[in-house]
């Protein structure tokens, strides 16, 4: 990790995937950009992989009436609504080693 003054997004953009760039305690910095061509993850690390991958696609399906709801629930709070949603899905992945159903869309039918 070497320090920088600065890094513009042309510069981030021209050297992505050589140097990564990132703030380190609000410090600007820059590094070898990561090599993960050796390695190779484990039966329960691959599950894992494939869990998260489920919570990303089924977020992506969630309306944005939902999504007030979920950043309703995330006032005051230090997390953002969807590290919320995907600690929730990936804690009941852990535990029932099934995905959770994911309410997508919903309507307040008033009563």
């Amino acid at each position: 990790m070497a320090k920088v003054k600065h890094f513009s997004k042309a510069q981030i953009k021209r050297l992505s995937g050589v140097i990564d760039f990132y703030y380190w305690k609000g410090i600007p910095v820059a590094r070898k950009w990561p090599d993960w061509s050796h390695f190779k993850p484990s039966p329960a690390q691959k599950a894992s992989m494939a869990a998260y991958s489920s919570a990303m696609t089924n977020l992506k399906l969630v309306t944005p009436h939902l999504r007030d709801l979920w950043r309703s629930l995330c006032v005051g709070k230090s997390t953002a609504w969807v590290d919320d949603y995907t600690k929730k899905f990936m804690g009941y992945w852990k535990i029932y080693k099934t995905y959770p159903n994911v309410m997508t869309d919903y309507k307040d039918m008033g009563g």
